[in-house]
C-alpha cells in the first residue's frame, strides 16, 4: 500500500506541517510495516527531512502503531535534530487521523 499523507506536528520544541509518503507493507500475520519519508515545514519557514520506520497491528478494533523518528536539516535554528531520535507511538483513528506521542530517546552512560 503506498499512500501520501499531511498533517500537523504539534511540541514545545517543534511544530509544523507534515507531507509524508507512506510505503506500508502488510505481513501475512496481518501487521504493517509504515515506512513514511517526507518534509516537516516549521511554523517559521525551516524545512525538516522525515523519516518513520515501524509496526502497526490492530487491537481491539483500534490500530495502533510505534516507529522510530529521525530529523534531518540544514537549516541552523534547528541543528539540534540531526542528533536527535525518537519513537512515535499512537493510534489510527477511524477517519484516518494519526493521534501519537513523540518520547526523545537519548544515549546514556555505557
Amino acid at each position: 500500500m503506498v499512500g501520501h499523507d499531511g498533517g500537523s506536528l504539534t511540541g514545545p520544541r517543534l511544530a509544523g506541517t507534515l507531507r509524508l509518503t507512506n510505503l506500508a507493507l502488510n505481513r501475512p500475520d496481518n501487521v504493517k510495516t509504515p515506512t513514511l519519508r517526507g518534509l516537516l515545514r516549521t511554523h517559521d519557514d525551516a524545512e525538516l527531512w522525515v523519516e518513520l520506520d515501524g509496526i502497526a497491528r490492530l487491537v481491539d478494533e483500534t490500530h495502533v502503531f510505534v516507529t522510530s523518528l529521525k530529523l534531518r536539516t540544514g537549516d541552523e535554528r534547528y541543528a539540534w535534530v540531526n542528533a536527535f531520535f525518537g519513537v512515535l507511538e499512537g493510534t489510527l483513528q477511524s477517519d484516518g487521523t494519526a493521534v501519537g506521542r513523540i518520547c526523545e530517546c537519548l544515549p546514556g552512560p555505557a
